[in-house]
């Protein structure tokens, strides 16, 4: 089944193209704790990346995540590291993204980076418990954020 969201304010058909976990990897410290950690001992790293296939139409999401114990203000221990990759397939490509062949740029609208980075975070928030569960790290769930925060900061 293809599911299509359509933006209205953009104007951007977009569908879902591929998705898969790339890795999943825990570190020796999960097996060092006796007793799940508070909610508030955890950290949260958010590595986003995008490529793009104008070919395919596709704008490619590679979400890496990184799950560390906080044992002091400045100590930071991992615990476990989810990749995922999301292909996102724009329909009218052309009319959303504009590519300056003379000065190397793409231009991607930031509401179409925002949405892809929201769709990325919650479905890796997904993923990640269904990895944790019945583990010592199962309440590291993923906060909701603003996926406004994967827009690069204009000059």
């Amino acid at each position: 089944m293809t599911e299509k969201i359509k933006n209205k304010q953009l104007g951007i058909n977009i569908e879902f193209a591929d998705l898969k976990l790339v890795s999943f990897e825990t570190t020796a410290r999960i097996q060092e704790l006796k007793v799940a950690l508070e909610k508030k001992d955890y950290e949260f790293n958010f590595n986003f990346r995008s490529t793009m296939n104008d070919v395919q139409r596709l704008i490619n999401v590679i979400l890496t995540i990184t799950v560390s114990e906080k044992q002091t203000e400045l100590v930071r221990v991992p615990l476990a590291k989810l990749e995922i990759l999301i292909s996102f397939r724009i329909d009218n490509w052309k009319e959303v993204i504009t590519i300056d062949k003379e000065n190397n740029k793409v231009n991607i609208p930031d509401d179409l980076i925002a949405v892809t980075a929201g769709v990325a975070v919650s479905t890796a928030r997904g993923m990640l418990a269904v990895k944790t569960q019945n583990t010592i790290i199962s309440n590291a769930i993923i906060p909701i954020v603003d996926p406004r925060m994967f827009i690069p900061k204009k000059p």
